[in-house]
This record gives C-alpha cells, structure tokens and sequence, in this order.
C-alpha cells in the first residue's frame, strides 16, 4: 500500500482500503473508514512521485517547524497584535530570515547575510 502511494497509485490504493473495510466491524471499522476519507478528502494533495521529481520535500515537517518557530515568535507572553501588524511583522522576519533585509533597506548592513558572515 505504501508502494501505491508513493507512485502515485491512489485509487488503486482506496479500493484495497475498501475491500478491507468489509471485514472489519467496530472500533477498526471506523479507523478504517476514517483513513479512507482522508485519502478521498485530500487525493488531490497525493502526488508524491510528481513533488519528488520536482524536488520539493513530501512531509509536512519543515512547514510544521516553520509554523512553531513563529508562533513561539509572535505569541510570546504580553504580546497581542492585530491582524495587520502580526502580517507586516512576519513580512519582515521573513525577510530577515531569508537574507533579503537589503532588498527592503539598500542601505542597511544585514550582519547575516554575505560579506558580513564571519569565515571561520
């Protein structure tokens, strides 16, 4: 089954699901039936052979740390911001954090971004 999944074989893999599903009754009836609608809700997000061919990562774990490295950023005790300053200030730790401070403000010296690494 992780076969299928991973090359793209989805709907083979939700009838193999579903055959199973006639077999069971109960608590593992309903896990079962909850997988399956989890693969129909979300086939269209199924595309792992096609996302690695195109290099792009296929789990969820970098955009996850991505999410509680801000939330850590932004929901910090005492702190309470509206809608538009939590934005304009995730636009600039964005910036800040992927070295494009310069693009923002030419004339500012990033002490992370090159020549300003240190070469160790």
């Amino acid at each position: 089954m992780l076969r299928q999944l991973e090359t793209d074989q989805t709907p083979r893999l939700l009838n193999g699901l579903r055959q199973a599903l006639e077999g069971l009754d109960g608590q593992p009836q309903a896990h079962l039936q909850r997988t399956i609608g989890y693969f129909e809700n979300n086939i269209s997000r199924l595309h792992y052979r096609g996302a690695r061919e195109c290099n792009e990562p296929v789990g969820s774990g970098a955009i996850e740390s991505t999410c509680r490295q801000y939330q850590c950023r932004f929901k910090r005790p005492g702190q309470f911001w509206t809608k538009s300053g939590d934005e304009a200030l995730l636009a600039l730790d964005c910036f800040w954090r992927n070295h494009r401070w310069h693009l923002l403000f030419p004339h500012s010296i990033n002490p992370l971004s090159p020549p300003y690494l240190s070469r160790n």
